[in-house]
C-alpha cells in the first residue's frame, strides 16, 4: 500500500510489491492474518508485526508451517502491516505504524 500524498515509490516499496504477489508473500500475508485474528479473538486489540513475523519465521524454520523455505524480508514488515490493515476490516488499527521514510524517485 502506498501512503497517500506521496508521489514517489521507494526501492523497498517496489521490492515489496513484487514479493507480496509471489508465493512467499501470499503465504506470509495469509499467516499474518490468521495469527492476528487469533490474537484478536483472545482479546488483543494491538500487536507488533515484528513479533508475528519472527514467530512465523521460527515456525517455518522448524517446519511447523511447511517446507521451511519461504522468505520474509524485515524491510517489508511495515508495508505488510499496512496492507493487512487496509485489506481486512477486522484488523484495522491492529498494528502500530509510523510515518514511512526513505522515499526516493
Amino acid at each position: 500500500m502506498r501512503q497517500q500524498g506521496l508521489l514517489f515509490e521507494s526501492r523497498v516499496e517496489r521490492a515489496f510489491t513484487a514479493w507480496i504477489s509471489s508465493e512467499d508473500g501470499i503465504r506470509v500475508e495469509a499467516e499474518v492474518v490468521r495469527r492476528a485474528r487469533l490474537l484478536l479473538a483472545h482479546g488483543k486489540r494491538h500487536y507488533g508485526i515484528a513479533a508475528l513475523v519472527e514467530a512465523i519465521r521460527y515456525d517455518e524454520s522448524v517446519s511447523l508451517l511447511g517446507d521451511g523455505c519461504f522468505r520474509i524480508n524485515n524491510d517489508h514488515r511495515s508495508l505488510l502491516s499496512r496492507r493487512v490493515m487496509e485489506r481486512y476490516g477486522d484488523l484495522r488499527g491492529f498494528f502500530t505504524t509510523r510515518e514511512l521514510y526513505g522515499r526516493a524517485a
